[in-house]
């Protein structure tokens, strides 16, 4: 939704609210809460209590290459193809792999893994870790005796990385940040190995690595961290860092307005690597029209249609469940006489959103390369929403539902006009003017409503 289509909508929802919300709130109050939804929903400063918190990152102090045995010094190194190493009585086998460092003039050969191959007492020739012949035909000429070499252990040439308390388990992912020196394993994930409660081992990244010298941080990359790595529907690895907004909540209490504490959280968001979340947020139920008017032009467009994340929502916005979230303006109790609880569903397009870990499942994103290779959690969007929509109706809210230019026959409308209370109550609007007739058709029904009770 963009362009003219946005600001209908501003225009007929502002309209709503001048007749929903009336200037008098005693001996009865009418308020109107806000949920903006799109791909996900921003729930602003009530995120932590509804999502829980993140695991964040621990401090590295160190990052060296896994050595073993002996260091011997290079006094040779020859401008051929393989460069030819001369270290008197090096002690190496043929398949060795062994690091060299150090070396003047032939610059070139530093900080590299090598395979040792043709080897003598005194001299052994450079290969390549895939197997090539190192060409140093190019290369600088080597200065004096100078250069390190020293075997790899367990030929792997594996980094260990020192970070404290660090909580990583073998074969989990991890996502480094900010190391000094040893810049190339940086902003990568990393598979865990050999962890200890303050080190753990990551594989060689680059063919070449410089020392390590100060700094860094170590993220976990699970789900429930801040960045979370998984199979994209290509198959490769990717990692995406989370976000501000929300998602569907999973488990037993997938389709009910459960207060959101430990055991029922909603669902976290990984959307891409920037974290990217929708500007608007929701807004707790309200009787300041003209702060509800601010907050409703100040709307944004952004991503796909995550309906089943928005009509949640709406739920959750007039639960009793909820209602110690919200600072003075929760839900009242289910079902009494005085009270009448009403959500209204609008969506302009069909919905194509649902999650699996807080990432688009597979087959619902154009991008491939984003999403999971998983499928929803909670299965497709249109089942979600029905579920929720039954389910909140059985609790006694009152649900409308617009449509606004969504195609006629398609899963859009035939979501809403099943999610109406009545038949009544479901709007399929063409144009601006009939959204806006819309939205004061129901504005009339709810203060008739209001006004019966």
């Amino acid at each position: 939704m963009s362009g003219q289509k946005l600001i209908d909508l501003k225009n007929a929802a502002k309209d709503l609210v001048d007749l929903i919300v009336q200037p008098v709130q005693t001996p009865y109050y009418s308020k109107v809460a806000l949920v903006p939804w799109s791909y996900s929903v921003n729930p602003g400063s009530y995120l932590n209590s509804v999502r829980g918190s993140v695991t964040g990152s621990t401090a590295i102090t160190g990052a060296v290459i896994n050595l073993t045995g002996t260091q011997r010094t290079i006094t040779a190194a020859t401008k051929a193809r393989p460069v030819v190493i001369t270290s008197n009585g090096h002690g190496f086998a043929n398949d060795d792999v062994v690091w060299i460092s150090g070396v003047s003039g032939m610059t070139q050969l530093n900080n590299k893994p090598y395979l040792v191959r043709n080897k003598t007492t005194n001299t052994f020739e450079l290969y390549t870790l895939a197997g090539g012949r190192v060409d140093g035909r190019n290369y600088s000429n080597h200065s004096g005796s100078t250069g390190r070499v020293q075997k790899c252990q367990n030929n792997d040439c594996s980094i260990t990385i020192t970070s404290a308390n660090h909580g990583l388990a073998n074969n989990e992912y991890v996502y480094i940040t900010g190391v000094g020196g040893m810049t190339q394993i940086n902003n990568q994930t990393h598979l865990v190995g050999n962890p200890t409660t303050n080190t753990y081992t990551i594989d060689l990244v680059a063919a070449s690595l410089t020392p390590y010298t100060s700094g860094g941080l170590s993220w976990c990359a699970q789900p429930g961290c801040t960045y979370y790595a998984f199979e994209n529907e290509n198959g490769d690895l990717a990692t995406h860092r989370i976000s501000n907004c929300v998602t569907e909540r999973t488990g037993t209490q997938a389709y009910t307005d459960a207060a959101p504490t430990s055991g029922a959280r909603v669902g976290r968001h990984y959307p891409d690597m920037s974290g990217s979340c929708l500007g608007s947020t929701i807004e707790p139920l309200s009787s300041s029209i003209s702060g509800i008017k601010a907050d409703i032009d100040s709307f944004s467009v952004s991503g796909s249609t995550a309906g089943q994340i928005g009509i949640a929502w709406g739920w959750y916005m007039v639960s009793p469940n909820f209602a110690s979230l919200w600072p003075s303006s929760g839900g009242a109790a289910y079902n009494t006489a005085e009270t009448l609880k009403a959500v209204i569903i609008m969506t302009d397009g069909e919905f194509n959103a649902p999650y699996c870990n807080g990432v688009t499942a597979r087959g619902y994103n154009a991008s491939a390369a984003a999403s999971n290779n998983c499928d929803p959690d909670n299965g497709e969007p249109y089942g979600q929403s029905r579920a929720l929509c039954d389910a909140m109706k059985a609790q006694g809210v009152m649900v409308y539902t617009v449509g606004f230019q969504i195609p006629a026959g398609g899963g859009a409308e035939a979501l809403l006009e099943y999610c109406a209370t009545t038949s009544s109550g479901f709007y399929n609007a063409g144009s601006g003017a009939e959204l806006s007739e819309a939205f004061n058709a129901i504005g009339r029904d709810i203060t008739q409503l209001r006004i019966s009770r």
